[in-house]
């Protein structure tokens, strides 16, 4: 009997710590992007006119309203899902489901970001886009190994010291 108390334990204990840890876990703080200020920066920068400045800030802020709405909905369904871990006899299946319900809406606060940076450099020139891929390149070198994710010396090609 003693044999199977121990991984019984075990997985009890990984359920009721470890677990919620994992699956509540947010990914990344405010990406930069949606910062309007920062916006104005790079608009300056890049030398756009007032009028495709204003229409950059708006995708900006109509972006940052939405972030919030499927934040809200993640934060809901992580309070979702720690009761059902924490139910008295949790069904697996629901807890399943939950998980990829976040994760979905994950996705979408991703999709926005992603997306909000494809129609702001679409309203600039090619010579713009040019100068924002130099001013990026610039910023990402200050960075430098803080700037990087994963493992040490798994960036990009050719800074992993080969």
């Amino acid at each position: 009997m003693k044999t199977y108390t121990t991984p019984i334990f075990a997985a009890i204990l990984f359920a009721l710590v470890i677990l919620p840890a994992i699956a509540t876990a947010k990914p990344g703080g405010d990406p930069g992007l949606l910062n309007p200020k920062r916006i104005e920066r790079i608009a300056d920068r890049l030398g756009v006119s007032e009028d495709v400045a204003k229409q950059m800030k708006s995708m900006v802020f109509e972006a940052k309203r939405a972030r919030i709405d499927l934040r809200a909905g993640i934060d809901k369904n992580r309070v979702d899902l720690q009761e059902l871990i924490h139910a008295d006899a949790p069904d697996e299946t629901a807890i399943m489901a939950k998980i990829d319900v976040i994760g979905q809406l994950q996705i979408k606060v991703r999709k926005l970001r992603v997306g909000t940076m494809l129609k702001v450099r679409a309203l600039l020139t090619p010579e713009q886009r040019k100068k924002l891929r130099k001013l990026m390149a610039k910023r990402m070198g200050k960075r430098g190994r803080k700037g990087r994710r994963g493992p040490r010396g798994m960036g990009p090609p050719g800074h992993r010291g080969e």
